[in-house]
């Protein structure tokens, strides 16, 4: 049987949650970009990253949210795979948005092999 988590803040209200959308940008969850085609135009690069390095790790920003809490709870092994999993998607991530953003956002990207997402739904169906 299935039940949705709740994803809201351990903390609720309009202060955390603008703090939480800050350390979701902090730790590269959150990436902030902007995109306009027109740059081209002018000779520009139309990727924009807005957001400095990630300046904190993920799960800073993720023990704050009930969805990752209630996992580590039930579940630590497999919290703690996801988290250094979804660690490694951002970093990714954020690496290749610096790319795009250095590169005139045209070029292709380097071909890097994505995280290993080894599929966190067969251990998650076990346990339910």
């Amino acid at each position: 049987r299935h039940r949705a988590l709740p994803h809201h803040t351990r903390t609720e209200g309009t202060e955390a949650g603008m703090k939480q959308q800050d350390l979701a940008v902090a730790s590269g969850y959150w990436p902030l970009i902007r995109y306009n085609p027109a740059m081209r135009a002018i000779g520009e690069n139309p990727f924009r990253l807005d957001s400095s390095r990630p300046t904190i790790p993920f799960k800073d920003y993720a023990n704050n949210e009930i969805r990752y809490t209630s996992l580590a709870h039930a579940m630590p092994k497999e919290a703690a795979m996801l988290m250094a999993q979804a660690q490694a998607a951002a970093t990714e991530k954020y690496r290749q948005y610096e790319e795009l953003a250095s590169s005139g956002g045209i070029e292709p990207l380097a071909a890097t092999k994505p995280p290993s997402l080894a599929k966190p739904a067969d251990f998650i169906a076990e346990a339910i």
